[in-house]
């Protein structure tokens, strides 16, 4: 204990990032960490709660705070930064019907009550309008329709591959949607793609290794390309060379 009493001395404030996804046990930690919780700060929105696979609980901020922290101040951040206008107000209708809906349908007023403060202000930062459109299609139909919308914003609306994204679901649905679109002729960066191991100057060195170890490692020596130590000088005559 007198150990813990002079650890915790040394820490003026506690800042907890995303705390929606914290569960009992960092909670734990956290509270044990303050002196007499007066310098614990929460940053958190219960409605961005999923990682629940990992125990989080989104009820320790929606309501274990104020029952239990003896003083709580409450900072709603109601200015949004980030996005154009159309789409705060998009989503400050969407919101807000959608957990009216969904509470009708359970019989509670529980998802009522947590997007009560769902309603955001434009901060005037981002100059264009922006713009939302819904598509309701099969699964079968995702990327057809993605590769489309690419398309559109890029020739019709007339925006760079760099200021487009597309978020998808699953793993398997991007690598679906990035060939989709290599095929049409975009040029595509993904998470794969900005790993090391996916650099073809990496892969080809590492396949260089390979042959040098083994000559008849086919495979390799294939990737590698036909050459002599001697001749590689640096990575751009690496990858200049193929068999």
């Amino acid at each position: 204990k007198g150990n813990r009493d002079e650890y915790i001395s040394n820490i003026r404030y506690l800042l907890i990032d995303e705390y929606q996804d914290s569960n009992e046990v960092q909670d734990l930690i956290y509270r044990s960490l303050s002196r007499d919780e007066s310098n614990l700060f929460f940053v958190g929105d219960v409605k961005q709660s999923i990682y629940r696979w990992r125990n989080t609980d989104w009820r320790i901020l929606d309501s274990k705070v104020d029952e239990e922290l003896r003083r709580v101040v409450v900072n709603p951040l109601d200015v949004n930064w980030r996005s154009a206008g159309n789409i705060v107000e998009f989503n400050n209708l969407f919101y807000k019907e959608l957990s009216h809906r969904m509470d009708a349908q359970l019989g509670t007023g529980m998802l009522t009550r947590i997007y009560s403060d769902v309603e955001q202000r434009v901060s005037g930062k981002i100059k264009v309008p922006g713009c939302v459109e819904a598509v309701f299609c099969g699964k079968d139909e995702i990327v057809d329709n993605t590769v489309q919308a690419v398309v559109e914003a890029r020739d019709v609306l007339g925006f760079a591959l760099k200021d487009i994204a597309v978020i998808v679901r699953t793993n398997v649905q991007g690598g679906d949607v990035a060939k989709a679109l290599i095929d049409s002729g975009i040029d595509v960066v993904t998470n794969d793609s900005l790993k090391i191991s996916s650099c073809a100057t990496v892969r080809k060195l590492v396949a260089c290794m390979y042959r040098f170890d083994n000559p008849d490692d086919d495979i390799n020596s294939f990737y590698a390309g036909d050459f002599s130590a001697e001749s590689v000088e640096n990575a751009d005559s690496l990858m200049a060379l193929r068999s």
